[in-house]
């Protein structure tokens, strides 16, 4: 006698269960292949969360802080300078861009010569995890000479930022004997007033040089964004903004740490842009030399670039992201870097959108968000 159940001569019980195991081996092969090529997988796969410091804080236990960051460096798990400070920093803190004080100075005494052996955390005599942590601190004393140059009010008897104020408009095309530190002209750069130095109380002379700096290495769109407003007004329209004063602000608040969250992709940008790099020049295959100049890349592309120019420029960042660490990293070229991209955001979003110059303030949360996102 034999077991034949009847279900097994059901046709339309066989089509089911053939339907079904037909779905399990496709989830099986996409789940396979998703890790690998995520283009095949159909669904958003969870995306791995950078490590961040917890159960402590680096400036109330600088050496349990350093001891765990030597060891996720030593695993690969951190491969940045923007991861180590993403990492430092902790859960919750995420409009800090700058490492704590107590911490830093951790690590100066750690990493100054004639250190005993035994008086450092385990791993920290690698080559390679001296050499991130040396270049951490050397940003962090570069940031905190940035702060101290935006805490400087402009003085029109310094020939120095006499001489920034003539860059600046020698940059706008506009010929150097036409020069006046109070004209009407310095409204057509997107001052307040006639003299352009009651603007930069925010962001002192910093302010300035950062203006400067765009406008020299961003030239057509300085000048575009000029025109955008000239053009504007002749309209009799009011969808102008005050260009310098929106430069401005973006740097104090850039460095104030009070108004954005920061996530990896901006630190990466302020900490690990090699110096001189700004992101002009490419390797072989059209992939950036280093990581902060492709991350700059993919903010830029954001709200404004094609699909495939975003996956290509995410391509670009995660070869950089592998390759061997090397180069001297800089913040401030860093910190310019992200001036510009977030500026030139500005300019991509209010162009294309074109609130009245009234509705600034309410507009400006939008631009914001959509610049700093984790990824």
């Amino acid at each position: 006698m034999t077991f034949s159940p009847s279900f097994l001569r059901d046709p339309v019980f066989l089509l089911t269960a053939a339907v079904g195991l037909t779905g399990v081996v496709f989830f099986a092969y996409y789940w396979y292949e998703g890790r690998t090529f995520g283009k095949r997988w159909p669904f958003p796969r969870r995306v791995r969360r950078p490590p961040v410091l917890r159960g402590v804080t680096a400036s109330q236990r600088p050496e349990i802080a350093t001891k765990e960051a030597i060891g996720l460096v030593a695993r690969g798990e951190i491969a940045t300078l923007g991861g180590l400070v993403y990492f430092f920093r902790g859960s919750g803190n995420e409009k800090e861009i700058l490492l704590d004080p107590t911490l830093q100075a951790y690590l100066q005494r750690l990493l100054a010569p004639g250190v005993l052996a035994e008086a450092v955390p385990p791993g920290i005599q690698n080559a390679h995890v001296q050499e991130l942590l040396h270049q951490l601190c050397h940003c962090c004393e570069q940031a905190a000479r940035l702060e101290k140059e935006r805490a400087t009010a402009f003085d029109a008897t310094n020939s120095g930022h006499m001489q920034l104020l003539r860059e600046l408009w020698e940059a706008a095309g506009k010929s150097p004997a036409d020069f006046s530190h109070r004209s009407e002209a310095w409204v057509e750069f997107g001052f307040q007033g006639l003299d352009p130095a009651t603007d930069f109380r925010g962001g002192g002379v910093l302010a300035l040089r950062q203006f400067l700096h765009f406008a020299q290495t961003h030239n057509d769109d300085f000048k575009a964004m000029m025109a955008f407003n000239r053009r504007i007004l002749a309209a009799g329209e009011e969808t102008w903004y005050l260009f310098a004063v929106v430069s401005i602000q973006f740097t104090a608040q850039l460095l104030l740490q009070k108004d954005h969250a920061f996530y990896l992709p901006q630190l990466e940008v302020l900490y690990d842009t090699l110096k001189g790099g700004a992101g002009k020049d490419k390797c072989e295959g059209g992939a950036k030399h280093h990581l902060g100049s492709a991350r700059a890349e993919v903010l830029e592309l954001r709200g404004g670039g094609s699909d495939k120019s975003q996956n290509h420029s995410k391509n670009d960042r995660d070869a950089a992201a592998h390759k061997p660490w090397t180069g001297v990293r800089d913040f401030e070229e860093g910190f310019h870097t992200l001036h510009h991209q977030l500026l030139l955001h500005f300019k991509r979003c209010w162009h294309r959108d074109l609130p009245h110059v009234m509705e600034y303030n309410n507009y400006m949360p939008s631009v914001f968000q959509s610049f700093f996102v984790p990824d």
